[in-house]
């Protein structure tokens, strides 16, 4: 899993048999660079002569469906397969999800070269002040720290700890069974791709 163009095409060059690449819209930890999604897969894609997975900002058929036409072989939907009937976090978390906007994400831990998406919350808002105070990393880990973040998950306690997640948080808006979300996509990417059909007149 990459979040840089240039560590893609040296994961191809070496071997390995499929490439991850994730733009800054991706939960979790997207890298410095702060490059989107739409930009970063088609330049990993002509990189790399492995298959390309693609993440970030990618939650329905739609979006799998445009990370496809890009050029991707495959997409990583995270934040969007924490809220399925099957996920084993809190319910109040999924309903927090549910209930976010695009808007409601943040960048911390960018001071100790190792940023991450998380959820606005006072928690994620106290490290971001901490980090602009200048603190050093051994003042920050405390708040920082994985055990934080499993408790605010699976304890359903959503203001507390670090709650890694995408942009795509503010679409999330329910929480299917895995089966249905799949079906869901599908669906969606079908009628996109019959949608596109027919605006080149192939319909």
């Amino acid at each position: 899993k990459c979040a840089r163009v240039r560590d893609a095409a040296k994961s191809s060059r070496i071997g390995v048999d499929a490439v991850a690449i994730v733009g800054t819209e991706a939960g979790g930890h997207p890298g410095m660079g702060g490059v989107t999604s739409i930009v970063l897969i088609p330049k990993a894609v002509d990189a790399v002569s492995v298959p390309l997975i693609a993440g970030g900002g990618i939650c329905d058929g739609r979006s799998m469906a445009a990370a496809l036409a890009l050029g991707a072989d495959g997409v990583l939907m995270g934040t969007r397969f924490i809220n399925v009937k099957e996920c084993l976090v809190h319910p109040k978390v999924k309903e927090r999800f549910e209930q976010a906007q695009e808007m409601e994400t943040m960048m911390v831990m960018e001071s100790v070269q190792n940023p991450g998406r998380v959820l606005r919350n006072d928690w994620a808002e106290k490290v971001v002040e901490m980090e602009k105070a200048g603190k050093s990393l051994e003042e920050i880990a405390p708040y920082i720290s994985g055990q934080n973040s499993l408790k605010g998950f699976i304890e359903g306690r959503p203001d507390e700890g670090l709650l890694y997640c995408g942009q795509v948080v503010g679409r999330v808006g329910d929480t299917p069974s895995v089966a249905e979300l799949m079906q869901r996509i599908m669906e969606e990417a079908e009628e996109t791709y019959e949608r596109m059909a027919g605006l080149w007149g192939k319909g």
